[in-house]
């Protein structure tokens, strides 16, 4: 039903896509997840976390007899209908890629495969982060940004709740190492005056002789990451999984939002 194909573009640039192999067209939702997440990412990358959701798109078929997208479609959009289904996935996965009731294979699971099974459970759920950032916005829904970014939470509070469950349950590896917290706690109202008057970027109107960067691209992109750090309370994961369509606009396209996640 489902393959995952590699195409060459026009500029020689090779892409995995996950394919219909009865209508030989793109699966929609991973087409799109591909587009906007993937597209960029290593050839590794791309066949990994295509190669979880095809396993994903395969149980649901399995369990529901139609398509996943087609589910998607129906309910509005709704992600709540994939993380629901989590847990049935997790136990698909530990028990072959077999469709049975919600118990575990007796048969142990070697470590490896154990890792194997997290990873694409991982890539499964970044895969429902993506649509819940996308779907639950204001271009596909009529309501206020504060309520959509509400419902949005709650809604990666409930996946990230699933993935924190499975991962208790698949032996993990222990390091004593601590994270260490990167803020700007310990600079005083002057300090962040310096600093801003030092990452300025310049302008055809001022030129900022303080800033380090040669060029305006570089001097604007780390003007916008210390101001999110700083101004926003981003941490330094949040930033680093934004990307640009992180920002929605409302449907009159007279609002925006930033959308934050960490999974």
């Amino acid at each position: 039903m489902y393959s995952l194909n590699q195409l060459v573009a026009i500029n020689h640039k090779r892409q995995w896509i996950l394919m219909d192999t009865e209508t030989c067209l793109p699966l929609l939702y991973p087409l799109r997840y591909h587009i906007d997440h993937l597209a960029f990412r290593s050839l590794s990358t791309q066949s990994a976390s295509l190669q979880a959701v095809k396993f994903f798109y395969e149980f649901w078929l399995q369990k529901h007899g139609v398509t996943f997208c087609y589910s998607f479609y129906a309910s509005g959009h709704n992600p709540c209908i994939a993380i629901e289904e989590m847990s049935a996935f997790s136990h698909y996965l530990e028990n072959g890629r077999v469709s049975q009731s919600n118990l575990l294979a007796f048969t142990p699971v070697s470590t490896s495969h154990s890792f194997i099974n997290a990873a694409r459970f991982r890539a499964v759920a970044q895969f429902i982060a993506f649509l819940i950032n996308t779907y639950v916005s204001p271009v596909y829904r009529d309501d206020s940004p504060k309520a959509l970014s509400l419902q949005a939470s709650r809604l990666h509070t409930r996946l990230r709740f699933c993935r924190d469950s499975y991962r208790a349950l698949t032996p993990g590896k222990h390091s004593n190492h601590r994270h260490i917290h990167q803020g700007f706690q310990s600079m005083n109202r002057e300090m962040v005056i310096s600093l801003y008057t030092i990452i300025a970027p310049c302008s055809s109107q001022k030129y900022n002789p303080l800033n380090p960067f040669p060029t305006r691209n570089t001097q604007f992109r780390n003007f916008l990451i210390i101001r999110l750090l700083l101004n926003y309370g981003l941490r330094i994961g949040e930033l680093l999984l934004l990307e640009c369509n992180s920002i929605k606009s409302n449907i009159k396209k007279d609002k925006f939002s930033l959308i934050v996640t960490t999974t």
